[in-house]
């Protein structure tokens, strides 16, 4: 028997290319895979066939920056107000001291104490003065370093609480926050008035031995005509503090 012949593969099947019918089918599917190819590019173009605007919502804010609404926490102003009641507690023992030794002047000027008396608060005051000083100078710069971390805090939750349809506890926490900031701020600077004038009269006693008895005398009766306004602001201020809500939540 013989072997079959072997055929050459071109030839294996036959279609009428030549057709005009077969033409048009060819045509019509090249047509198709160019418009599916375009599809396909403009899907990738714009993230997966989701519109250019992506997950937006009104005004074109997307949908997943919604969760910045929701106030930061507010850790870092906490920290800071409580530097700022170590700031007030150091000068409470300013304003207690300068206040003791204008007041036994007064006290004295209008008489209602000897002056024995009046030494003796002098003597007691001025031993605390150098003491009044430090604390209060050192307060007064760890409050100066954490006190802008407390208002950008608070600044960045209130404005997000008040953007908030429902601002809830956190933004009632921010409000707290920053009521209790504007009335540190005013302690700081009442505080800082009363000690520098403290300070100043503790420097002066200092000098006594080598400052001539009138200029002395002229310039402590001056100091004890400036105090009283000043440590009446401060007492006010610190009222002012002691009733602030406290910075919590």
């Amino acid at each position: 028997m013989n072997a079959p012949k072997h055929q050459d593969p071109s030839a294996s099947v036959k279609i009428g290319w030549g057709t005009a019918a077969t033409l048009a089918v060819v045509a019509c599917a090249v047509l198709a895979v160019a418009v599916w190819g375009g599809v396909q590019l403009s899907r990738h173009a714009t993230g997966s066939g989701r519109s250019p605007g992506g997950d937006r919502g009104r005004g074109g804010v997307s949908a997943v920056s919604s969760s910045s609404t929701a106030p930061p926490r507010l850790d870092a102003c906490r920290h800071a107000l409580s530097q700022g009641d170590r700031l007030a507690a150091a000068a409470d023992g300013s304003y207690r001291d300068w206040a003791t030794h204008v007041g036994a002047q007064l006290r004295l000027d209008e008489g209602r104490t000897t002056l024995a008396e009046t030494q003796a608060m002098w003597a007691a005051s001025k031993k605390r003065g150098a003491a009044d000083v430090r604390s209060f100078a050192a307060a007064r710069a760890d409050w100066g370093r954490e006190a802008g971390a407390c208002s950008s805090a608070s600044a960045s939750a209130a404005a997000s609480a008040a953007a908030s349809a429902d601002a809830g506890p956190a933004g009632a926490a921010a409000k707290a926050c920053l009521s209790r900031q504007e009335a540190m701020r005013a302690v700081a600077a009442r505080g800082a008035e009363v000690d520098e004038q403290w300070a100043a009269h503790l420097q002066m006693m200092a000098d006594k031995a080598h400052t001539e008895g009138a200029a002395y005398s002229r310039r402590w009766r001056q100091m004890v005509q400036d105090a009283p306004p000043v440590l009446k602001d401060y007492a006010s201020a610190r009222r002012q503090l002691d009733a602030a809500p406290r910075c919590e939540g």
